[in-house]
């Protein structure tokens, strides 16, 4: 017969891994939006006494 303690050791289990999952995929998410290269500028425009120019990589 299943032991009632043991039973809620497993919730207890099951709790933590999904937290563990969750920040997991969290942090997959914030580490792909900062390093993606959509991210980087493919034209950079600068303005001085000269007039503007703009340099498209």
């Amino acid at each position: 017969m299943a032991d009632v303690k043991s039973s809620g050791n497993n919730g207890l289990m099951y709790f933590l891994a999904g937290g563990l999952l969750v920040g997991l995929i969290a942090f997959g998410a914030y580490y792909y939006a900062e390093h993606s290269s959509a991210n980087r500028a493919d034209v950079t425009i600068s303005v001085s006494e000269n007039g503007i120019a703009i340099d498209g990589n």
